[in-house]
């Protein structure tokens, strides 16, 4: 599995954010989508229509991670403003999180 701790970087208002998608983040997304994070991880990923509460707790969980002083309620706002002003945010992150794995977020980044 590649390097975890690649930080994605993004403007948003003027202020530059750092998300982080680490294996500790991933747990704790598991315990409420699942262990495939609601198919996911799952070979073949999803097809289809990504759930996007998954995409919203996923970079909610990485701006935590990354900006290390956000609380949930503010994580949470800000993954839903940065997910509507860009939908391919979440392939992005995968792929920092991921940069072995060919095609992540894909399912995701179309059905976006």
């Amino acid at each position: 599995m590649a390097d975890v701790t690649g930080t994605l970087r993004r403007q948003h208002d003027g202020r530059e954010y750092e998300l982080r998608l680490t294996f500790g983040a991933i747990a704790s997304l598991q315990a409420g989508h699942g262990n495939d994070l609601g198919g996911l991880l799952a070979e073949g990923g999803i097809t289809g229509v990504p759930p996007f509460d998954l995409l919203l707790d996923i970079v909610s969980a990485a701006l935590r991670k990354g900006q290390r002083d956000m609380g949930r309620p503010e994580a949470d706002d800000l993954a839903d403003e940065l997910l509507t002003a860009d939908p391919q945010l979440f392939a992005a992150l995968l792929k920092t999180a991921f940069p072995d794995q060919r095609g992540n977020g894909d399912a995701a980044a179309e059905g976006s």
